[in-house]
């Protein structure tokens, strides 16, 4: 889920997340699962004149189309972070850093040790990945208890491992490259270059030439939503001659304004639909999976030993031994074992790692029996988290 620095907001769109994933999951074990299998099986075609523009499935055009609006989110979020945030400058950034590449590397490492078959061991990207909002929204309903040095480490924490999953889903996993239309990809994309380099701030034409750069990408083999990062990095984030204090003034400000800066205005007008349309509907739709049809196995032993141990080995393993080496220090107001615990919540993979999964396997088999493993790690990963910080974290925060 999508994440915004008013982390208590995050509460209800986590539930909403949760409930539509628990939607699609009931209905796949119902009467009702061929309706719905045959529902996100279904061709919707955009023809131009006689020229068959696109021709996809439901569910392609949510994880391909919706999905790429969601990357176009994050990599806004990425670039603020990147330029004003917490990863502006290497002090800041030093922590978030090793803690998140731990978290990445760590659950890759057991997944792969554990699958050695050609077709398993594809999913060592899924324990990677972090649905980290949702655990800024178990985070936040902790409340005041929870340090705010805290909270900043896991958004931060967020951003970096965000980039992560767009490194490996670019890298990683992508199909056989359409050179030509990787091409124009690069063209439309040098093109919002341009209109930043000469100073344009007219997001209307940013959208126009991503479109096109959006319908290049997905033809060319490369995942689609690496369309909506791309144009994300082009989007000013601040006019000519705005002050930083201005900036983030807009930032920390509640609504997008006309006064905002491209990038602030549309990361600000995304919110929502991000956190409480487009997340839903592709939880709804990758949730499903049907019991009856999935058997543990390697696949499964690797995702929820990755998550639900990778991750906080991870997280707090390469922390303490960065802080060790004087390459990082500790949060003030937080303690190793606050940081563990927020390693189990960095377990929840979900959103993410359900997207990753839906590109590592195109067999049915091993994407349902990945989702079911999924679901329960990142389960697990949420109570210990929680229950961890109950126990640890003082009654009110200082």
């Amino acid at each position: 889920m999508a994440h915004s620095d008013d982390h208590s907001a995050s509460i209800v769109p986590t539930l909403m997340l949760l409930l539509a994933a628990l939607l699609g999951f009931m209905i796949s074990n119902s009467t009702w699962s061929q309706h719905y299998q045959d529902f996100l099986a279904s061709k919707i075609s955009f023809i131009v004149g006689d020229y068959p523009f696109l021709s996809k499935s439901v569910l392609h055009i949510v994880n391909d189309g919706l999905m790429a609006v969601f990357f176009l989110f994050i990599g806004l979020e990425l670039k603020r972070e990147i330029v004003v945030g917490e990863l502006s400058n290497l002090k800041k950034a030093s922590l978030p850093i090793f803690a998140a590449v731990g978290g990445m590397v760590v659950p890759a490492i057991i997944y792969f040790s554990l699958n050695q078959a050609p077709g398993a061991r594809n999913g060592w990207g899924i324990p990677m990945a972090t649905d980290i909002a949702f655990a800024l929204g178990l985070l936040s309903m902790l409340g005041p208890r929870v340090p705010k040095s805290l909270k900043v480490l896991l958004a931060a924490i967020a951003i970096v491992d965000d980039l992560g999953a767009i490194l490996v889903i670019a890298f990683f996993y992508t199909s056989k490259i359409g050179f030509g239309y990787l091409i124009g990809a690069f063209a439309f994309f040098a093109i919002c270059l341009l209109f930043n380099r000469i100073g344009i701030n007219k997001l209307s034409l940013y959208v126009a030439v991503g479109i096109p750069l959006w319908y290049c990408m997905l033809k060319s083999g490369v995942h689609a939503t690496i369309a909506g990062v791309m144009l994300a990095s082009t989007i000013p984030l601040a006019p000519k001659r705005q002050s930083t204090a201005k900036l983030l003034d807009d930032i920390f400000s509640d609504k997008a304004s006309p006064l905002d800066s491209p990038a602030v205005f549309l990361e600000k007008s995304l919110l929502k639909w991000v956190n409480y349309l487009i997340l839903p509907i592709f939880a709804f739709s990758n949730a499903g999976v049907q019991l009856g049809t999935v058997s543990f196995g390697s696949i499964s032993m690797g995702v929820i030993l990755g998550l639900t141990l990778g991750k906080p080995i991870g997280i707090a393993g390469i922390s303490w031994i960065a802080a060790k080496l004087n390459l990082v220090d500790k949060p003030r107001g937080t303690t190793w074992g606050h940081i563990t615990g927020l390693g189990f919540l960095a377990g929840i993979g979900f959103t993410m790692s359900l997207f990753i999964g839906s590109l590592a396997f195109t067999e049915a088999q091993y994407f349902n029996e990945a989702k079911l493993a999924i679901i329960i790690a990142s389960s697990l990963s949420a109570v210990l988290g929680s229950f961890m910080l109950l126990y640890l974290l003082p009654k009110q925060s200082k």
